[in-house]
């Protein structure tokens, strides 16, 4: 077969098997639909499920209408589907198709089967009795292929236990679980979840005696719905006030389940029935009133339709009713202490001022009620016998309110005002005494002869107790207690000088007003004892320092027996004295100051002995005079070259030995007292004169150093003889030989060895 023929054959079989192959796709199939999704098994239906690429989308599965409640649970997160065993997961792996009619969707065997489901997944756990039941106990609906469905199951216990005894409920009732628990129906939850005070739960609310109430008292055979309760109570009880005007009232008007018990009654008889209770009503019993006579009807709100046999008057008010109207004069809020009576209205004399509160028997007066004394008004205030002998029956009757501004007022009139007591009349009214009362001055209705003076009736002297003489207005004006009239530079003895003349309280002064015997004396007893900073220390005459000014007129030099002087001229007062009682205070240096470390309490307290008052530093020349007094080199020395201490030489200080023991060239042979040869001004030459040792030089001896004679030192047994100390002298003359000779004068003289002219003795001393 030839190349060409190969070929052709070649492309024919693979047209035919892609046209094979994609013809299967449309019309073959790997296995017939489960019964669920029979209408979908043509060509037609596989883009029901499939992608383009053959593949499966989860997406396609929920978007059919069939599981659009599966899809919104899935996105509500609820459900087994929402579950982190589920989410996320591609349907195929648990809900496998093309396996024939009759294969079961439901993918159990993907998670272990019915019997090893974890129904804690769905987001309801099994617990209790619901733990043993099986899944057809609770869910018992089918899909169009038969199969069983557990998706839309009831949740509620109602939805599984219709034959539950409490009657018809609303389905937020129908949650047992609420009172009951999963693994017996009785003995019920002790904390149950129903609230009877809730509007949620119940219509009533428990109160007062309902709340201690078993249930079954007003539900019995756990009917909790009431069909005959319509918001009363004589659904559970009998109305006691069967034919009263009570009983067409509901019973929550007057009664409540709060109160202790229905014997307690809230109603408002104000407010509910518009005739208040007041006084002796408000105790009352409603069966007082409303008696079983009267039956539905209400009674009559007038006194004397319940009173009329109380009525004590007799015919003394019949102008007022028959019987008269008890609401006239009588209130029920105290039926004698309250009088509502109109006399403006009900009589032609209207009470004003005093009348309007006085007592009715005051001007009625009788024993009885039926008694009540009657007045003809028209003769005037004079017709009462409270007025018959008004100011002593001097004023006629018809001339009572030409001074009264209206009658039961004693306030005068203006103009009568301006007569009595106006500019021109003998005692005007003024500030203070405007406001009086008449009755204040004028007693016992008493107008002559009232005296003017302050003390003699108004005003008892309390304040002065008679010291200042009965004429107040010498210093008082009328109608004030200020004494603008007094001037103290000129009514009193006592000029008021310098700070005393800007006082105006005269109570600063005089506190218990009793001004004649006010003291004179500053700090004793007067005024300033509590200002005496001195608590007493410089006595009681002020005045020696002070000035009524304010200034001081104390000098220390004059007024104190310390003179001050130096630096003490320049301390301020509290320098020294650190209180303001001044005294006492010490007089020597030591109380102020102290004395000071250099001293090591070695110089005693006297401090004048060596310092001024100019200044510590100036210390007193006491080296100057006296057992050692300083002069030449000692007198240009510093004291510490000989108190390096501080300290005093305590006696041995006038022996130069004590500083000098190191240039003492006698060696101590001299005894310490260097002063009987030598001066202060240097140590030599010296003063020493022989004489004083009982050897008077001669010749050359008196010109030579003393160190020739003494030497080493030696000062003290020194021989006066001449060999004593020419001995070598003598050894170098050969001839004649004088190495035997002791006896030197009987050739020589002190003024020289040569020429020898002997002068017969053998010491230097004459």
């Amino acid at each position: 077969m030839s190349w060409g023929r190969w070929l052709l054959i070649a492309a024919l079989v693979v047209v035919r098997v892609g046209l094979a192959r994609g013809d299967d796709f449309l019309t073959s199939s790997p296995g017939a639909l489960a019964q669920s999704h029979a209408s979908l098994d043509n060509p037609d239906g596989c883009n029901s499920c499939h992608e383009p690429d053959r593949s499966i989308s989860a997406a396609k599965c929920l978007g059919c209408h069939d599981h659009g409640d599966l899809k919104a649970r899935i996105d509500a997160g609820k459900g087994f589907h929402a579950s982190p065993k589920a989410a996320g997961r591609n349907c195929k792996l648990c809900h496998q198709e093309h396996r024939g009619r009759g294969f079961d969707l439901m993918g159990w065997r993907a998670v272990g089967g019915t019997q090893a489901f974890d129904h804690g997944l769905t987001g309801w756990k099994l617990s209790g009795k619901h733990a043993a039941l099986t899944c057809n106990d609770c869910h018992q609906s089918t899909d169009r292929q038969g199969l069983r469905t557990y998706l839309g199951a009831d949740n509620t216990c109602g939805g599984c236990h219709k034959n539950q005894p409490h009657g018809p409920l609303r389905p937020a009732l129908l949650r047992c679980d609420r009172c009951h628990l999963d693994t017996a129906w009785t003995p019920q939850k002790s904390n149950q979840q129903f609230d009877h005070d809730s509007s949620r739960d119940a219509a009533m609310p428990l109160e007062g005696n309902h709340a201690d109430v078993a249930c079954s008292k007003c539900h019995p055979q756990a009917k909790w719905k009431l069909p005959a309760w319509k918001g009363d109570c004589v659904t559970c009880h009998a109305s006691p006030h069967a034919g009263q005007l009570f009983d067409t009232k509901k019973c929550n008007l007057c009664h409540s389940p709060a109160a202790s018990s229905l014997a307690v009654v809230k109603f408002d008889h104000k407010k509910d029935a518009g005739y208040a209770l007041a006084g002796d009503h408000a105790q009352l019993g409603c069966d007082a009133c409303h008696t079983a006579r009267l039956g539905k009807r209400k009674p009559s709100p007038a006194c004397e339709s319940c009173h009329a046999d109380d009525n004590r008057h007799g015919d003394r008010w019949k102008a007022f009713g028959s019987p008269p109207s008890c609401t006239t004069c009588h209130s029920q809020r105290a039926w004698k202490k309250t009088m509502v009576f109109d006399h403006g209205a009900k009589t032609a004399f209207k009470l004003t001022g005093k009348h309007a509160i006085t007592d009715c028997r005051t001007c009625h007066r009788g024993t009885k009620p039926s008694e009540f004394e009657a007045f003809q008004i028209a003769n005037g205030c004079m017709s009462c016998h409270q007025h018959k002998q008004a100011h002593g029956g001097k004023y006629d009757n018809n001339e009572c309110l030409t001074c009264h501004t209206e009658p039961g007022s004693k306030r005068m009139r203006d103009d009568s005002l301006e007569r009595f007591h106006g500019a021109a009349s003998r005692f005007p009214l003024t500030k203070a005494h405007a406001k009086v009362d008449c009755r204040r001055c004028h007693t016992n209705d008493t107008y002559e002869n009232t005296p003017t003076e302050c003390g003699a009736r108004c005003h008892e002297d309390s304040l002065h107790k008679g010291t200042l003489g009965d004429a107040c207005s010498r210093c008082h004006e009328a109608g004030q207690w200020e004494a603008t009239g007094f001037d103290h530079q000129v009514d009193t003895d006592w000029k008021l000088e310098g700070k005393h003349a800007a006082v105006t309280d005269c109570a600063r002064c005089h506190p218990s007003r009793a001004f004649a015997s006010a003291p004179r004396t500053c700090a004793g007893a007067g005024c300033h004892k509590g200002d005496d900073v001195h608590e007493g220390h410089l006595g009681t005459a002020c005045e020696r320092c002070h000035r009524t000014d304010g200034g001081l007129t104390f000098a220390h030099n004059r007024d104190a027996a310390f003179k001050l002087d130096g630096a003490h001229r320049q301390v301020v007062c509290a320098g020294c004295h650190d209180s303001t009682r001044f005294k006492p205070e010490p007089k020597d240096c030591r109380g102020c100051h102290a004395e000071p470390a250099v001293h090591k309490g070695r110089y005693g307290t006297d401090c004048a002995r060596c310092h001024t008052t100019q200044t510590f530093a100036d210390v007193a020349a006491l080296h100057d005079v006296g057992s050692f007094a300083l002069t030449g080199a000692h007198d240009r020395v510093g004291c510490k070259r000989c108190h390096a201490d501080g300290e005093s030489r305590r006696g041995s200080g006038n022996l130069c030995v004590t500083c000098h023991r190191q240039d003492d060239v006698h060696g101590n042979a001299l005894s310490p007292r260097c002063g009987q040869c030598h001066t202060q001004q240097a140590f030599t030459p010296a003063r020493f004169d022989h004489l004083e040792v009982g050897c008077n030089l001669m010749g050359r001896h008196r010109t030579l150093p003393c160190a020739d004679c003494h030497a080493n030192g030696n000062f003290g047994g020194v021989s006066p003889l001449c060999v004593s100390c020419h001995r070598a002298d003598a050894s170098k003359v050969a001839t004649p030989d004088h190495g035997p000779l002791v006896d030197c004068g009987r050739c020589h003289n002190p003024e020289a060895w040569v020429p020898a002219r002997g002068l017969g003795g053998q010491s230097l001393c004459r």
